[in-house]
């Protein structure tokens, strides 16, 4: 690898041009669908495990239901063709809608959702405190003009100053921050409804607010363990919520809508869906203005790819030693010693580092108040120095056992021969393995997102959820994690070169 090839930028880049030709492909047929009963038989994308999921699979059997992780592929999925419709929260599709010209609302009544603040089940302060706080703004009009200001916002909304003394302690407050205009990032804050009530609610209790971005499927994990003290990004009232976590009055209420292109609709059928048509270089120009340029959104990218170099560089060096500590414990006479180190390398690679960071965050150290960031480098450490003791013990078998029998026959002490012998033949196998897997641990960072750390990954979707722009932001973090990888791999190959004896 001697230099990166520039071709392989030029056709990432042509993709955003390319896909979106691909989702503004005309079909001969219109479906002339006019509500939900017309899409019996049809593909309906919903996040997993919202109420949306819920109301569909009981309410239309019919219906194919495709299950995505994020609310910002809703629209995605539509506008390519891969499903028919999206069912989602009124005032997210209306922002959908609005970015994407050849896509509307095809129902916006499906159901009614009550939205509510989300506490520990154990909790019975901080729910009670809130549904008084929320009484007390609904009386003065604080409430309406909260409203107000978020569902009628534009590009220079700005969050009210609210004290922050903390004279009580802290108020944990865990988000998405990717749903607008409940939490959304601008100009690099976070801001909406969910942000603007929990803040004046902090400050009513004489709390400093403490607010972490991750996961829909983190907000619940993070509350029912204990590492946020209340949650809030639209999450919906239930029954089946109810039974693990503690909820608050309701303090919003929305409709359910269900949003389709427009040429599959009753209300369209026979109209010409204009939508603007961009060269290639225009259409790359707009869009790297819209995601990078506006509201300095570049400096989000750079915040994101800084925390996964940390975490990657760190969780390389404690997974590197933790294979040389796990490689010398199964090469132990104590029969005991690899047994147990055996056990818990199977485990640690067996288990998909996904599961394992979630386990680390929310079971073992849900009682320790603890960095996130710490976290994903022990969790991501402890998973590659699984694997490196599997390639460092294969390495040390692969040199012969005569040439460690001559250096002690020589004199040297079994360190010694380790060291002078053994190590600098076993590491001119490892280096090759090495790179794959610590190139593969890099890519595996990305699922961050979930324990509250933002990260590359999550910093596009910070940004796709501003710009609703569906391509550009995963062109360009696919792009900087080649570019990452590549420059990791150089510098390890590098060091591979001292150890190559054919070059010296």
């Amino acid at each position: 690898m001697r230099k990166i090839p520039g071709i392989v930028i030029g056709v990432l880049l042509c993709l955003t041009y390319v896909l979106q030709g691909c989702g503004e492909k005309e079909r001969n047929v219109s479906l002339n669908l006019s509500d939900i009963r017309d899409l019996d038989g049809k593909d309906v994308a919903v996040v997993v495990g919202t109420v949306h999921d819920k109301h569909l699979s009981s309410h239309y059997p019919e219906i194919a239901i495709k299950h995505l992780e994020s609310n910002l592929d809703l629209g995605l999925a539509v506008k390519t063709g891969q499903v028919t419709a999206s069912l989602l929260d009124y005032y997210l599709a209306r922002k959908i809608v609005e970015n994407n010209p050849e896509l509307d609302i095809l129902q916006k009544d499906v159901f009614t959702e009550e939205m509510g603040m989300i506490f520990n089940r154990d909790d019975h302060v901080l729910p009670e405190q809130f549904n008084i706080f929320l009484k007390e703004i609904q009386r003065n009009g604080v409430y309406d003009e909260i409203l107000d200001r978020w569902l009628n916002s534009t590009k220079d909304t700005r969050l009210p100053d609210l004290p922050e003394n903390g004279r009580n302690g802290v108020l944990r407050i865990g988000v998405t921050g990717i749903i607008e205009p409940f939490n959304f990032i601008q100009n690099r804050e976070l801001v909406g409804i969910d942000i603007e009530l929990a803040k004046r609610f902090a400050a009513s209790i004489g709390k400093k607010p403490e607010i972490s971005t991750m996961t829909f499927t983190g907000l619940l994990s993070a509350t029912s363990s204990g590492k946020v003290d209340m949650a809030c990004s639209g999450i919906t009232i239930n029954e089946e919520r109810k039974k693990m976590l503690a909820f608050s009055e309701p303090y919003f209420k929305s409709g359910a809508a269900l949003i389709a292109l427009k040429k599959n609709m009753a209300t369209h059928t026979g109209e010409e869906t204009e939508v603007e048509q961009q060269g290639f270089l225009q259409s790359v120009k707009t869009s790297f203005v819209s995601n990078l340029i506006e509201e300095d959104r570049y400096l989000i990218i750079l915040d994101g790819l800084k925390i996964t170099c940390m975490i990657s560089i760190l969780a390389g060096l404690l997974g590197t030693l933790l294979g040389g500590v796990f490689c010398a414990a199964r090469m132990s006479e104590n029969a005991l010693l690899r047994t147990g180190t055996n056990t818990v390398t199977f485990l640690l690679k067996g288990t998909p580092v996904v599961v394992l960071l979630m386990i680390a965050y929310y079971v073992i150290f849900a009682s320790v108040e603890i960095e996130p960031i710490t976290v994903a480098v022990i969790a991501f450490g402890a998973n590659f120095g699984a694997c490196v003791s599997e390639m460092f013990h294969s390495a040390v078998r692969s040199v012969g056992k005569g040439q460690v029998e001559a250096g002690i026959a020589m004199g040297f002490s079994p360190f010694r021969t380790f060291l002078y012998i053994t190590f600098p033949q076993a590491i001119r196998y490892v280096l090759p393995l090495y790179k794959d897997g610590f190139n593969s641990m890099v890519r595996m960072t990305s699922v961050v997102g979930y324990i509250a750390v933002q990260d590359l990954t999550k910093a596009g979707d910070i940004i796709r959820s501003r710009t609703f722009d569906a391509f550009f932001p995963l062109i360009l973090v696919a792009i900087l994690y080649f570019v990452l990888t590549y420059i990791l791999t150089l510098f390890l190959e590098l060091i591979s070169r001292k150890f190559d004896y054919k070059r010296i």
